[in-house]
């Protein structure tokens, strides 16, 4: 009877810890998100190669060839290299541990069999009472505990494949080329509290206005109180009156498919880098929406900096503020908020006065997916140097051509 009772609970167990641990999909199984040689290009799980014992995911099947002939010139981060300088012994214990992680309650029903038969050797007393059935027990309590922990491993496999399919949905290659949080760099500019960037248009044809290179709006940033008077060098500023203003204003020439109220609405400025803000809806607690100056024409925001005192050292004030903008998946359910756009400052302040060398500025934390770096440089989509204004109307309508149809694609 123990051993009938042994071989059902094997054989139970066994079916049920095979179907747990089967893989959910190739996707979870990539451990690159990116292409190694397109870094800004997902990497999708048709397109693979063996590399030192771990399987590497690419865009194309050209990436995997250039892969293939210097795999070694693509791979950071090896593991063998980060333990060349470990001891024997460490590198033997890691093995070790690593391995029963791999399967932890296999792992502790071995423990708990060898301290059985270790107790049985030991103790003639007790051996009558260590039977089959104890055996039995361990192997029983075993699997089910090493098939609870696949499904534990499975759950949390397949909810982090659906958040990095959201992430990847929302921001592209955000956080992969401007780090988390995402920080653009700098502009080589002169520090200045007034700063004006143009946005450039994205895309690029002989039947757009000057080839597709003209400006689409404006941004204008600058320090103010809430009654709106500006605050430069030499003002004197009070933290809980203070605020980190942004004016947008639209280019002419411009779709009004871009700018229509239901658009804007979508439009918030927040300090967080929360990958997945406001999903499903939940408030964005610090949430600064678009005000309407100029219906269709010109919007604002204005940041409050009295939360950014708190986490600011001696006389300089920092902070960076994230141009957000929702985004919606099936069913109009929320599932994240875009970053486009993040507006930083660096003030010097002394006795309460704005000192030389307070300094504001923007940078892009996006590029869309038809966007290529080496298509269009940055100053001619992001740029402190005037863009050229469409003159009269743009030469067609074509909503392919003026990106209305990429925006509409990208959002969905």
């Amino acid at each position: 009877m123990p051993f009938r009772f042994l071989f059902l609970s094997l054989n139970q167990a066994i079916w049920l810890l095979l179907w747990l641990t089967c893989p959910v999909s190739a996707e979870t199984a990539a451990r690159n998100p990116y292409c190694p040689i397109e870094p800004t290009e997902a990497a999708l799980p048709e397109f693979r190669a063996d590399y030192a014992g771990e399987t590497y995911y690419f865009c194309c099947s050209e990436c995997v060839e250039i892969f293939e002939a210097d795999p070694s010139n693509y791979v950071e981060g090896d593991e063998r290299s980060r333990n060349q300088n470990r001891s024997g012994i460490l590198a033997w214990f890691d093995g070790v541990w690593n391995a029963a992680m791999l399967m932890p309650g296999l792992s502790l029903g071995g423990l708990a069999m060898l301290g059985l038969l270790s107790v049985r050797l030991l103790s003639r007393k007790l051996r009558p009472f260590l039977g089959a059935e104890c055996f039995a027990a361990i192997i029983g309590l075993s699997l089910a505990g090493e098939a609870l922990s696949a499904h534990r491993l499975r759950t949390q496999a397949e909810r982090e494949n659906e958040e990095a399919k959201l992430i990847h949905q929302v921001h592209f290659s955000t956080f992969h080329e401007y780090g988390d949080p995402p920080i653009p760099a700098k502009p080589q500019l002169p520090p200045r509290l007034q700063a004006t960037f143009y946005r450039g248009n994205d895309e690029r044809s002989s039947q757009l206005f000057n080839g597709g290179f003209y400006r689409t709006c404006d941004f204008v940033l600058d320090l103010c109180d809430s009654a709106g008077e500006s605050i430069g060098y030499g003002s004197r500023l009070d933290i809980d009156d203070s605020f980190l203003r942004i004016r947008v204003t639209r280019a002419p020439g411009t779709p009004d498919f871009f700018w229509t109220p239901e658009r804007m609405a979508n439009i918030f400025a927040s300090r967080s880098a929360e990958k997945l803000l406001g999903r499903n809806g939940e408030s964005v607690e610090d949430a600064v929406p678009m005000s309407v100056l100029r219906p269709m024409w010109e919007w604002e925001m204005r940041y409050p900096l009295e939360p950014f005192g708190e986490t600011s050292k001696g006389d300089h004030l920092k902070g960076i503020v994230y141009h957000c903008e929702k985004r919606f998946g099936a069913g109009d359910v929320q599932i994240g908020s875009r970053f486009h756009y993040a507006f930083q400052f660096d003030l010097v302040i002394k006795d309460g006065i704005v000192q030389q060398g307070s300094d504001i500025w923007m940078g892009a934390t996006y590029r869309n997916r038809v966007l290529r770096i080496w298509e269009i440089p940055q100053p001619e989509w992001l740029s402190s140097e005037p863009i050229p204004v469409i003159e009269g109307k743009n030469l067609t309508t074509d909503p392919k051509l003026l990106g209305i149809e990429g925006h509409v694609l990208d959002q969905n």
